[in-house]
């Protein structure tokens, strides 16, 4: 990546450096040193170096501030990353300073918001052979590209940063803060081996291979507390082990103390324990944990799903139709959700309202018609299955407020934008929502490059301009006192004060000269490389689209199928309710009359009605996702199958 470069002679300059640009590169075999060297709160406005009394001065004053060099102004980012590189060639340098110099360049390159290029710094960093010394920077290393993969999921940590982890916590000596740090990049490594496994298929040799290393990882984690949980409970979720799996998630979801990033993982740990009780028949507990996922979140419209089904085996069919209503209203009106109707439809049916039941499978029909005809002509082997979906994801983006589908989202895909239940279901998916975030960064960043290169040859020239003005002022005064000196006179502090500093702004000047050649080749390889990355993630989420719609298509056939058989009992159900009433005239004068109901509670009840709150889909969060007259279903179905039975005992307590 860098080029070994020799200063130009008609280069001014205070130090004389032949300088071969190593940038990310672990090099060196000086043993390492004993030097307590620690960074504290690491890409961070916090962030600040600390360095043991023993080693300080060995370091260089202006690299020892490096925190401070951070600033909001234009320059900052590659006056940092020239000081970092001219410490890193330094032939003191040991081992732990050139791994803090790496940290150095790849933390100015994090300052000027080109991330995926400060990844791959911290990246080779966490990946080189570790000390004592050595390794707290390295774990400052995994916090910086930590916060960097949270943000933009593609830019991750390599096989060989994720195996050098365990060194790290054996010889780092790390803080409770560090070792969170360690824990959540270990995690990240079972995400991706339990990813692995999953497509591994049939190949028996491969899952072999698969789950020892998922194995490994749990080991690793053993004493992490919420992450060993949280990884076991998902592997014991993987191997069908539900009763093993609810020990483990339920430490994790009733843990207070979670960590930022393993906050993100509540909703969905919790939408695995409701399903590992469902799979034990457990309705109740399945219930509970399902009605506490966060409206907000993601995971809502699963839960909804899943709620709604536990309700029905639960026998309950007014919070069942409740939940199921709940998705076809507020901000959840247009999602992807067919079940949702179909269950409706058996509660209904259940409850002998057999009108009911009977409208919501035509709802059914009418409302995923033209869901059902879009899906079935963009499947593989359908009239449109060869289109490709990323610029048709991007026009509807575009339509629902996005801003990235300008840059590549052609008419023509705008012309054939999916149903918004297809649209939405895809832009849910978590799949996207990070590759996405991803190639909106290498936009910004692509767009950025050319100026920052263009800005440092600038900045080097104009300080050129004002450092041969600041020189001949100087070197003026500075001439002409010495001049003026008598015999055993001395120049003044404030002569000698200006002479340093321009001995000072020469040897920055300097620095910034050498290290412009790196600067700039980084960024122009490193665009290079985005384009490549691109390319990458546009096609990892055409796959994702593509398995999004087959299996949308195939709930809409599943569920199709089922409705056939749910209308045909609901016919003869009808039909039987038809003779019944006809034998039993007085039955509906009797209800309306109020002499039987089974009616629940008022709707509004605060023990009755479980309140939602807002969806977070709309732009602002505010759209409802339980509307009042969905609550009032729920809260006051009539159950007409109870009605029968209530009215048959009126009948038989009556005398003849």
């Amino acid at each position: 990546m860098w080029a070994c470069l020799t200063p130009s002679s008609s280069n001014p300059s205070a130090i004389k450096l032949a300088v071969c640009l190593l940038l990310f590169i672990g090099g060196g075999t000086n043993a390492a040193d004993n030097s307590d060297i620690r960074i504290l709160s690491p890409c961070s406005e916090a962030e600040a170096w600390k360095i043991s009394p023993k080693i300080v001065k060995e370091v260089p004053p202006a690299f020892r501030q490096f925190p401070k060099m951070l600033t909001p102004a234009a320059d900052s980012p590659l006056r940092a990353f020239a000081e970092s590189l001219t410490w890193r060639q330094q032939k003191k340098s040991t081992d732990t300073y050139r791994a803090l110099a790496d940290y150095g360049l790849a933390r100015s390159l994090h300052h000027a918001a080109v991330f995926g290029l400060a990844a791959e710094g911290f990246d080779r960093l966490i990946a080189q052979p570790t000390s004592p010394s050595k390794a707290p920077i390295q774990i400052a290393a995994i916090s910086c590209l930590g916060q960097i993969h949270r943000r933009y999921p593609a830019f991750t940590f390599s096989a060989a940063a994720l195996n050098r982890i365990p060194d790290l916590i054996k010889k780092g000596n790390p803080s409770k803060r560090e070792l969170n740090i360690l824990w959540y990049g270990m995690t990240q490594q079972f995400f991706s081996n339990l990813d692995q496994y999953q497509k591994a298929g049939p190949d028996k040799k491969n899952v072999l291979k698969k789950t020892k290393e998922v194995e490994k990882n749990l080991t690793a984690l053993k004493g992490s507390g919420p992450y060993e949980a949280l990884a076991t409970g998902m592997w014991e979720i993987q191997k069908g082990r539900s009763k093993e799996a609810i020990a483990q998630l339920t430490k994790f979801v009733a843990a207070t103390d979670l960590t930022e990033s393993l906050e993100a993982k509540r909703d969905t740990a919790r939408l695995l324990l409701a399903r590992a009780y469902y799979e034990l028949d457990d309705y109740k507990q399945a219930i509970k944990h399902l009605e506490a996922i966060d409206k907000r979140s993601n995971e809502l419209v699963h839960s909804l799903i899943y709620l709604s089904t536990a309700q029905l085996m639960a026998n309950d069919y007014p919070k069942a139709v409740g939940a199921s209503m709940g998705l076809q209203s507020g901000g959840l009106r247009e999602t992807f959700a067919p079940e949702s109707m179909m269950v409706a439809a058996i509660s209904f049916n259940e409850l002998c309202l057999f009108p009911e039941s009977l409208a919501m499978v035509n709802r059914f029909r009418k409302g995923y018609q033209k869901t059902y005809f879009w899906l079935r002509d963009h499947q593989p082997k359908g009239a449109s299955g060869k289109e490709p979906l990323y610029p048709i994801a991007l026009a509807f983006l575009k339509g629902a407020g996005g801003t990235q589908a300008d840059d590549i989202a052609s008419e023509a895909a705008a012309s054939q934008l999916p149903p918004y239940r297809v649209g939405s279901e895809w832009i849910r998916s978590p799949i996207f929502i990070s590759k996405q975030e991803s190639i909106n960064h290498l936009f910004r960043t692509l767009r950025k490059i050319p100026k920052l290169v263009t800005y440092s040859k600038s900045l080097h020239k104009s300080d050129a301009v004002l450092l041969k003005k600041k020189r001949a002022e100087v070197t003026e005064r500075y001439q002409a006192a010495t001049k003026a000196l008598k015999k055993g006179e001395t120049l003044s502090p404030e002569i000698k004060a200006e002479w340093t500093g321009l001995k000072e702004a020469e040897l920055q000047h300097a620095k910034l000269g050498y290290s412009l050649p790196a600067w700039e080749k980084a960024l122009t390889n490193y665009a290079r490389r985005a384009k490549e990355w691109q390319t990458y993630l546009i096609a990892r989420i055409e796959r994702e689209i593509s398995a999004i719609n087959q299996r949308m298509y195939g709930d809409l056939l599943n569920v199709m199928e089922n409705n056939e058989l749910i209308e045909a009992e609901i016919w003869n159900g009808a039909s039987q309710d038809i003779v019944w009433q006809n034998a039993h005239p007085e039955f509906q004068e009797m209800v309306k009359a109020g002499k039987i109901s089974s009616n629940r509670t008022v709707a509004g009840s605060a023990g009755d009605i479980y309140n939602w709150g807002k969806s977070g889909t709309g732009f602002d969060g505010a759209d409802e996702v339980w509307e009042d007259e969905v609550g009032s279903i729920r809260a006051s179905l009539q159950n007409n199958c109870a009605n029968k039975e209530k009215y048959m005992k009126i009948q038989q307590r009556q005398p003849e």
